[in-house]
């Protein structure tokens, strides 16, 4: 029973762990290709157009 439980508490936190790394590449791609295309874009600006303020 007791090293059922044990086993049982390991996978948990195993599946916790692997949901966190998930989620922070996730949000790290997000950001990331926000912060691309910000450059993106004001690098296409041109001279005689006025810049967009995010």
């Amino acid at each position: 029973m007791t090293e059922q439980l044990s086993h049982d508490i390991y996978i948990l936190a195993s599946y916790g762990v692997t949901a966190l790394v998930v989620a922070g590449l996730f949000g790290w791609l997000v950001i990331t290709g926000r912060q691309r295309r910000t450059r993106i874009d004001v690098l296409n600006v041109k001279p005689d157009e006025p810049s967009h303020e995010r």
